[in-house]
């Protein structure tokens, strides 16, 4: 009986206690009242233990690593894309002749005050407004006037607006045509200071009867002109198609100064230029991607200012893929433990300029051919077809350029168009190369030039056939002598 009553005893609870006993303070921490266990041991969302949240630390870690280093790389490929801005730069390169010529005629005429006139053309983005720009920061004591025909309103706005610059202290003025000009005349041949008037987008002037044209390159030769003109517009023959009375005579005759397209090595010295300023620019931008660049833009145009905006966007392209791949690495929702995707390299390569230059130059000179005759004039449409006849009919790929400009010759015979001497010839093609439609293997005699076509031959007669005219040329064989 003891021994039952002694067990049951021991199963009964011991009395609580205000004062706890010393035995008490040894039981281990699990033992302790569930308000004191968060205290030891956070609760975690997940119930993963300490140890297991360790390694999510880790990446954290690795995730701001990524950070500073992709923010040290955004911001080399952002000042790659500010130095490759179209800005004209400080120095210009591969343009050493024509801006010499330019600054030698200005100097001439102004130390000699003699009256003359220049007509300066070349395709845009060859360097033409650039190079003038920055002979003129050099010119002191004179008047100078720059301006953009683009902008007037009309063509015979032109004689107000000169009376503004010269006249009327910039301030407008609203008068008659004839008075602008007997107003400007008197400007002109008063007074000792030389006068410099350089008009941008000059074909922008033309008009019925080139009036326009010939009072303005008239001024010049007036009895004590102090006028210095100087002309710019992208067309090579401007002065031989609208002013041949120009051309008659030797003492109205403009200083002619063509700048060509630039060439493949041009255009990558004028982007490394650029590329250099910028440290670890190399990082960015491939030289092959440089090379590929230079080369299709080359082929296409010659335009500087294009190459520069195709790398430019390109840069920006690949930017903006690092900083997408950046926010992809920090977000805190995505399990890092899963295979992560290909991340973006940062470098601008040839497969990143394709892309971009394709996107730019799509059928550009398809749609040059399909705009009409203003934007490809007539001497050039008769060239190109001249020469697709004798591709067609011929064995070889190439055409001598004295050969062309034969079969050019009966082709514009057959139509009833004068056709251009061997010379002017050879400056007609140059513009047609400079459309990208054509290369121009040179030689020491221009005659001998070999011309290939640069697009696919089915192309480009498919841009043509719904011209009347010159499908009607295509046709024409006996126009090409074996």
């Amino acid at each position: 009986m003891l021994g039952t009553r002694t067990r049951k005893a021991r199963r009964v609870p011991a009395p609580a206690s205000p004062v706890k006993s010393p035995g008490r303070m040894t039981l281990s921490p699990l033992q302790l009242s569930p308000k004191k266990r968060p205290q030891s041991v956070p609760p975690s969302p997940l119930k993963l233990s300490p140890a297991k949240l360790s390694p999510a630390k880790k990446t954290g870690s690795s995730s701001r690593r990524k950070l500073a280093l992709s923010a040290a790389n955004t911001g080399v490929h952002k000042a790659v894309s500010e130095v490759l801005n179209v800005a004209a730069p400080d120095e210009l390169l591969c343009r050493g002749r024509q801006t010499s010529d330019i600054r030698e005629f200005i100097a001439e005429s102004v130390s000699q005050k003699q009256a003359r006139s220049m007509y300066i053309s070349g395709a845009p983005g060859t360097g033409k407004t650039a190079c003038l720009q920055k002979v003129l920061a050099d010119v002191d004591d004179v008047k100078k006037v720059w301006v953009n025909c683009m902008s007037l309103q009309s063509t015979n706005a032109i004689y107000n607006h000169l009376v503004s610059k010269l006249c009327a202290s910039g301030r407008q003025t609203t008068m008659k045509e004839n008075e602008a000009i007997k107003a400007l005349e008197k400007k002109l041949v008063s007074g000792s200071k030389m006068i410099l008037v350089i008009l941008d987008e000059i074909d922008h002037l033309e008009g019925r009867n080139q009036e326009i044209l010939y009072t303005i390159f008239g001024w010049p030769m007036l009895k004590n002109s102090k006028l210095v003109l100087i002309g710019i517009a992208n067309s090579l023959d401007l002065t031989d198609r609208l002013l041949p009375r120009l051309t008659a005579h030797v003492k109205v005759r403009p200083t002619l100064l063509h700048f060509p397209p630039y060439s493949k090595q041009d255009i990558v010295e004028i982007i490394s230029a650029r590329l250099a300023k910028v440290p670890n620019s190399d990082t960015v931008v491939t030289s092959a991607a440089v090379h590929l660049l230079a080369g299709k833009v080359a082929a296409v145009a010659g335009d500087a200012r294009k190459a520069l905006a195709v790398c430019r966007r390109a840069v920006e392209v690949v930017e903006r893929k690092v900083r997408r791949q950046l926010l992809l690495d920090i977000d805190e929702n995505i399990d890092m433990t899963d295979t992560p995707k290909k991340p973006t390299s940062g470098v601008v390569g040839p497969a990143v300029i394709l892309q971009v230059f394709n996107e730019v130059y799509e059928n550009v000179v398809v749609q040059q051919c399909e705009a009409g005759a203003d934007s490809f004039p007539i001497h050039q449409k008769l060239a190109v077809c001249s020469l697709l006849l004798m591709l067609k009919h011929g064995k070889s790929k190439e055409a001598q350029m004295g050969k062309l400009h034969e079969t050019y010759s009966r082709v514009c015979k057959g139509r009833h168009v004068v056709p251009v001497q061997q010379s002017e010839f050879c400056s007609v093609m140059e513009m047609v190369q400079a459309r990208g439609i054509v290369t121009i293997k040179s030689s020491k005699e221009a005659r001998l030039s070999k011309l290939s076509l640069m697009l696919d031959e089915t192309e480009l007669v498919r841009a043509m056939q719904d011209k009347e005219l010159l499908a009607a040329i295509l046709r024409d064989s006996s126009s090409v002598r074996k």
